[in-house]
């Protein structure tokens, strides 16, 4: 497998390269905010490191929304007009689509309403990205952070219903086990998974840095995700950047995944 890190500041792509991580993900609300001279010093940086930005994590910040009552086909089309033109200057692959602020819903807010929004939302984000070259990733947010797609299941039928050639599944095992989900699960997903995210369960709705106390767990996934025939790329989504934990995570990784070689 190939191994990356979720960052939101320029200044921590050298050191995701100096650690050894084969790329990485780059938050896309970060990346929409940015001024044109921030961004061009990304590109910058990024080449003189070295290292690929293969897609975006942490789509927007709540808007565009993705369902509810602030849901605007004008604002979906602009911001993945502008989202997917800087990733294709970045040469990304894949768009995350998590969102949870994007993906809060009223009490009482019709569900049907909100599935014709979500696929409404996906197919003009899809449309946009197939443009560029990119792939969207949809994913299961679990139910502390936002009240829509919490579960695996509801993202891998979202993605079946949309049937666009351009939108897979990102398979985040922080979510699946705040939603008191198994490995089990997640059957099905094999024809659309093209990518996953790793992170601990901290206090509260904390993400953190997987390391040798998270050994024998991450063990089970990778023999689950062999057992599937994925051998693709891998993130670790942590709440923020910590070196000496980027760090011990790429270790256990690597090692983890040695582990499956002939």
């Amino acid at each position: 497998m190939r191994f990356g890190c979720c960052i939101k500041r320029i200044d921590d792509v050298m050191a995701l390269a100096r650690l050894g991580y084969d790329f990485y993900e780059y938050s896309g609300a970060e990346i929409a905010g940015m001024e044109e001279a921030e961004f061009a010093r990304l590109l910058e940086v990024t080449k003189q490191a070295g290292i690929a930005c293969i897609g975006f994590n942490s789509y927007c910040f709540g808007r565009p929304a993705i369902v509810g009552e602030a849901f605007s086909r004008e604002e979906t089309e602009d911001y993945a007009r502008l989202l997917c033109a800087r990733g294709e200057r970045l040469g990304i692959a894949n768009i995350g689509i998590g969102a949870p602020a994007a993906r809060r819903l009223p009490e009482g807010y019709p569900r049907e309403e909100a599935d014709r929004q979500c696929l409404e939302f996906l197919r003009i984000t899809a449309a946009e990205a197939a443009k560029h070259g990119q792939r969207l990733l949809f994913e299961a947010v679990h139910s502390g952070a936002c009240n829509y797609g919490n579960h695996t299941r509801e993202a891998l039928e979202t993605v079946e219903r949309a049937a666009l050639p351009n939108l897979a599944l990102v398979l985040d095992f922080y979510h699946m086990s705040m939603m008191g989900e198994e490995l089990s699960d997640a059957r099905g997903v094999e024809p659309y998974l093209r990518h996953v995210h790793f992170s601990t369960r901290e206090e509260g709705l904390g993400r953190g840095y997987p390391g040798t106390r998270e050994e024998a767990e991450y063990r089970e996934i990778f023999a689950w995700l062999r057992s599937r025939g994925y051998d693709g790329t891998a993130s670790i989504e942590a709440g923020g950047f910590d070196l000496a934990g980027a760090a011990g995570s790429l270790r256990l990784l690597r090692k983890l995944d040695g582990e499956g070689m002939p």
